[in-house]
């Protein structure tokens, strides 16, 4: 069986590692090297000014893109913000695909999804993001209005439980696109 190479993307925008991301560092220090060869594109340099520690980072390469954030109040200059660094995504992501010669994207949340579902649809790469949420927490949210077309043009979403699952359905998307993978994580490291 060939090598499949794996391109991995964290927007992570604070100093501290939350559960998805202990999730994905799991995944990723966990993976069959044998099988795949994989590329963690994370929001910021690791530095001694965070509490990040990824542990999967001895067996990844990583690369970095600035997605921002979507701080501000007023929604017309936060989508503004977000619209520049999403056209920026456009050219980087197709960049690192090509450079590690990536088959697979795997956005580790909606808004990670938003830079590469795109990109890895020009290019013809199979595209699954983790779907931490309830689709109705995201309702009223900018973010909210992602998650109809961002969930279409993926190849399918994988939900960390079954209400995450059945409010995806409940929001219109397909069935046959959705993977129930229970986290199974222990989260007593984020108790401080």
């Amino acid at each position: 069986m060939a090598k499949r190479s794996v391109l991995f993307v964290s927007h992570v925008s604070s100093k501290k590692l939350g559960g998805a991301e202990l999730v994905l560092d799991d995944l990723l220090a966990g993976i069959n090297r044998d099988r795949f060869d994989t590329v963690l594109l994370l929001q910021k340099p690791l530095d001694s000014n965070t509490d990040l520690n990824w542990d999967c980072s001895a067996n990844t390469v990583i690369e970095y893109f600035d997605f921002g954030a979507l701080g501000h109040r007023n929604k017309f200059i936060a989508l503004f913000g977000l619209l520049y660094r999403v056209i920026k995504g456009l050219f980087y992501i197709p960049y690192i695909v090509k450079k590690h010669d990536i088959d697979i994207i795997y956005a580790n949340s909606l808004i990670a999804g938003i830079f590469t579902v795109i990109p890895a649809k020009l290019l013809g790469k199979r595209f699954f993001y983790h779907e931490h949420n309830i689709a109705e927490q995201r309702k009223g949210h900018l973010i909210g209005v992602a998650l109809g077309p961002v969930a279409k043009l993926a190849t399918g979403i994988v939900c960390i439980s079954n209400s995450v699952k059945e409010s995806l359905v409940r929001s219109g998307i397909a069935l046959n696109k959705l993977h129930l993978v229970y986290n199974g994580y222990e989260f007593s490291r984020l108790d401080k």
